[in-house]
C-alpha cells in the first residue's frame, strides 16, 4: 500500500497529505456503482477528478488513488 494520510472529514472536505508531504483538498462519494474522487490543490493549480464504475471488489483506496496519481515520479 503506498503511503498517505487522509484527515478526517471537515464540513464535507477531506485533507489528504501525499507521502511528499503536499496537501489536497477534496471528497469523494458514490451512487449504485460508481464511485468519484474530487481532490485539488488549495491554489487549485493542481486539480483531479476521477470516477470509477465499481465492481464486487469495491473503489480502490482514496491514499493509494491520490498517491498514484498526484506524488511526482521520481527522477
Amino acid at each position: 500500500m503506498l503511503s498517505g494520510r487522509l484527515a478526517p472529514t471537515v464540513l464535507g472536505i477531506n485533507r489528504h497529505t501525499l507521502p511528499d508531504g503536499r496537501t489536497r483538498w477534496g471528497n469523494t462519494g458514490g451512487f449504485h456503482g460508481y464511485h468519484t474522487w474530487s481532490y485539488h490543490s488549495a491554489d487549485a493549480r493542481q486539480q483531479l477528478t476521477v470516477s470509477v464504475t465499481t465492481g464486487y471488489r469495491g473503489p480502490p483506496d482514496t491514499a493509494e488513488l491520490l498517491a498514484e496519481a498526484l506524488t511526482e515520479p521520481d527522477q
